[in-house]
């Protein structure tokens, strides 16, 4: 797929740490592809306005860069990024609903060239499943909705969904996360993976050093404490995820399947005005199938 492409997006797939997953997927491509030339990006559940120093696109997007700032509680992790790789980092928000999403991505699609779109999950909230507890779906599965079932322009080829296996007492199981892997493999949603490329893994604490003097974000370390490789914690917040190993490995799948099958809620968000609508959607239908469990 990457040979046959010259531009691609790749973003983070929700709001907090999942614009570093993306990073290092991106520094594992760059190996296989060194001709692609890419476009980094974040998700946001905030209103652009929200954030200072944005390059403004419409309501639903912008160009961030290592001047944009973030107010509590939302983060802006790809400020630390934009000023790493010394480029503008696009950010999309979710804000206004999963149609102006696509709409936004469209714009940007057709003004930048993109032919594919990769959408990275630091953790597996974007698998939602009934009977799950996760404790963030809402950015995942906003943006797995929008890169699945949106109407895209020509110049987008493919739709590719990953997911680094994050485990912590708010994620799924290892036993929970294979089994929706599985869906998606089953329906022939699996593209490939990658491995974190361990020559990176100095650069990539220094950036997460940075982020996290400004932003917390627990997902995003994982690669390095997998590692045992150093990097300053921000000591206000010191909440870190469950180790596995899986951390470092990023399974990909074809976005329109993982969307369709790996996901229940997919369907349900599509036409809902806003993310305050989808939240309370799925944490209602996400209350009533643990209580149909029970």
């Amino acid at each position: 797929m990457l040979n046959n492409v010259k531009k691609v997006l790749i973003s983070g797939m929700g709001g907090g740490g999942d614009v570093l997953t993306a990073l290092h997927v991106r520094w594992a491509l760059e190996k296989v592809a060194p001709h692609v030339d890419w476009v980094q990006a974040g998700v946001t559940g905030a209103p652009i306005a929200h954030f200072e120093g944005i390059d403004l696109i419409n309501a639903c997007s912008g160009w961030v860069t290592e001047r944009s700032r973030s107010s509590p509680p939302h983060r802006l992790i790809e400020s630390v990024v934009a000023k790493q790789l010394q480029c503008k980092v696009f950010l999309l928000s979710c804000y206004y609903g999963v149609k102006r999403m696509i709409r936004s991505l469209n714009r940007l699609i057709e003004a930048e060239h993109i032919e594919m779109a990769i959408f990275i999950d630091g953790g597996t909230d974007s698998l939602a499943f009934k009977g799950c507890t996760i404790a963030s779906p809402v950015e995942d599965t906003m943006a797995l909705t929008a890169l699945g079932f949106g109407d895209f322009s020509e110049p987008l080829k493919y739709r590719v969904a990953g997911v680094s296996v994050v485990g912590s007492d708010y994620e799924m199981s290892l036993t929970e996360i294979s089994t929706q892997l599985l869906k998606i493999a089953k329906a022939g949603g699996y593209l490939g993976g990658t491995f974190f490329p361990v020559e990176r893994l100095s650069a990539y604490s220094d950036i997460l050093s940075e982020a996290m003097k400004v932003y917390t974000t627990a997902t995003a370390q994982a690669p390095l404490l997998v590692t045992d490789i150093p990097f300053k914690r921000n000591l206000n917040h010191p909440i870190e995820p469950a180790i596995n190993g899986f951390q470092l490995a990023t399974f990909l799948f074809d976005a329109q399947v993982a969307a369709e099958v790996g996901n229940d809620y997919t369907h349900l968000i599509f036409d809902l005005k806003d993310r305050e609508a989808v939240q309370e959607t799925l944490f209602t239908a996400m209350q009533n199938s643990s209580l149909e469990k029970r």
